[in-house]
């Protein structure tokens, strides 16, 4: 039988130890998983039938030469599939779930009701934007919702092309990262009450993020040796280890831990928390999110000329080029030359 797996798009291998070579791959031309396991399911039938040779068919030209009949479909209305849609996103999170529902309902409203699925066109997309009085980065949001949306649609053999994919929009401007100063962290760690002051600190000299900082266990955090290891990085996947500096291994030894979670804060609640202090003690910094603490820790980093590969890794990012906008943020370089020469 076949395995799938990705790389630029879906690709099918086939193995067979009889065959030169005994491997044989092949790309679906899809980056949609759905279809790509659709079609890996109707290839492995015409495989086991004998009706396809992976090492000397061409699997489109197999897949239309012994395509099934089906009975004509009637046309769907855009409210119908937007329906079934949003059941579809059934075990995502809540607030993910009511974006689509009211980015999906909001367009339905746009064309009307009645309206089938295969009418909608680019142009429906564009008006709709326009029409809608959104900020920039907004109409990049909503885009991307409704290109999921017609990517579904897709999968679901109901339309051939995306509308959403054809309008273009002006780019958004490159947003520099928002980070605060260490004398502001240690006036938000002051003003934090509880746990929420070493969540704060513990943040601020680590980079974590909030998700993975609340889900921490005793079992990640290594405080003889002062790291704290990173199991499944929600961007990258891969396990990393952070140093952790002497200020927040102390505060993390106070609370004399030994197995389950570090911290009993949640996410949402430390997050929400955390806005409440900064509003209180940083009124100016209104755009500033707990996320900042993040943007702070490989801020501080730059600025002590940390190299830009350690960052990288510290951090856990996946491209370099998100580890340089916080090089490109620093200003002077008149005392960095004097000091190479």
């Amino acid at each position: 039988m076949s395995s799938l797996f990705k790389r630029a798009s879906w690709t099918l291998q086939y193995s067979d130890d009889d065959r030169t070579p005994a491997k044989k791959q092949f790309s679906l031309g899809t980056s949609s998983k759905a279809t790509a396991e659709r079609l890996q399911a109707e290839l492995d039938d015409l495989y086991l039938r004998g009706l396809f040779d992976p090492w000397t068919d061409d699997f489109r030209e197999t897949l239309e030469r012994y395509k099934r009949p089906s009975k004509p479909q009637e046309p769907i209305s855009l409210a119908s599939a937007k329906e079934q849609f949003v059941a579809s996103r059934q075990g995502l999170s809540e607030a993910t779930v009511s974006k689509y529902e009211l980015v999906t309902r909001l367009f339905e409203k746009h064309v009307g009701m009645e309206t089938r699925l295969l009418d909608v066109e680019p142009a429906s997309v564009a008006q709709f934007l326009e029409s809608r009085d959104l900020s920039l980065t907004s109409k990049h949001v909503y885009r991307r919702h409704l290109s999921v949306f017609f990517n579904w649609a897709i999968d679901q053999g109901w339309i051939e092309d995306n509308p959403a994919d054809s309008v273009t929009l002006e780019r958004k401007p490159d947003k520099q990262p928002k980070a605060f100063t260490k004398e502001e962290v240690d006036q938000l760690i002051e003003a934090a009450e509880g746990e929420l002051a070493t969540i704060i600190l513990v943040a601020s000299r680590t980079g974590l993020r909030l998700r993975k900082l609340t889900s921490l266990t005793w079992q990640n955090v290594d405080l003889e040796d002062e790291v704290i290891s990173v199991r499944g990085s929600t961007k990258s996947g891969k396990e990393r280890t952070v140093p952790l500096p002497e200020r927040p291994a102390k505060a993390l030894r106070e609370l004399s831990g030994e197995e389950g979670a570090v911290f009993d804060m949640r996410g949402f609640e430390a997050s929400q928390k955390f806005l409440e202090v900064r509003r209180e003690v940083l009124p100016q910094k209104e755009d500033h999110s707990f996320h900042s603490l993040r943007h702070s820790y490989c801020t501080w980093l730059a600025e002590a000329s940390v190299p830009i590969h350690v960052i990288k890794r510290l951090a856990g990012h996946q491209e370099v080029q998100t580890t340089m906008q916080y090089i490109h943020n620093l200003s002077g370089g008149h005392e960095h030359v004097d000091g190479a020469f």
